[in-house]
């Protein structure tokens, strides 16, 4: 099995069967310091995605890693308000058991190349705190740059340009309208 594989892992879009395990979603490690609230905020986000999708004004999507039947990780993500090539990243989540197996890797290429294939390059912004380093990590080694948030210091802005030469994640199938 290749580095990073997970037996049985699927990314796929979220579907009404995922509800209640998208809802009650922990990715808290339950250890020592790491329990810190931009965890809190991500998994409050995951939480609360599914209810969000009958809002028209939000517009979110959600992403889910599965293995067999459990869901073990989730993004949501979004077009921004203003242009049809910007999109947000809210949150992305893996529970505790499965982190630091690069499936929020694999959940954050499967965004950018979701979002790739709806036009020939697109721009992907989110808002990284800047004590979580697992997040920032993962931005670092995709080529994501960040800045510091003007208005609060304890975030940054994470931008990235993905254009249609990029090879995000080769295992990722687009959504068929």
């Amino acid at each position: 099995m290749a580095e990073g594989a997970l037996p049985d892992l699927c990314i796929r879009f979220y579907q009404d069967g995922d509800r209640t395990q998208v809802e009650s979603f922990e990715c808290l490690p339950r250890r020592g310091k790491l329990s810190y609230r931009p965890a809190r905020d991500a998994q409050d986000v995951i939480r609360d995605s599914p209810s969000s999708l009958d809002d028209e004004s939000l517009k979110p999507e959600i992403i889910v890693a599965t293995i067999g039947l459990e869901v073990v990780g989730v993004a949501v993500f979004g077009p921004d308000e203003t242009s049809d090539t910007q999109f947000w990243i809210f949150s992305i989540g893996v529970k505790p058991r499965w982190q630091r197996q690069q499936i929020g890797t694999r959940l954050k290429k499967s965004v950018m190349a979701e979002c790739r294939s709806r036009g020939a390059s697109a721009i992907i912004q989110s808002k990284v705190n800047k004590y979580n380093s697992p997040m920032r990590n993962l931005n670092e080694k995709l080529g994501v740059e960040a800045t510091p948030d003007p208005t609060d210091g304890k975030m940054f802005y994470s931008v990235v340009l993905v254009e249609l030469t990029d090879v995000v994640d080769p295992a990722w199938r687009p959504r068929a309208d």
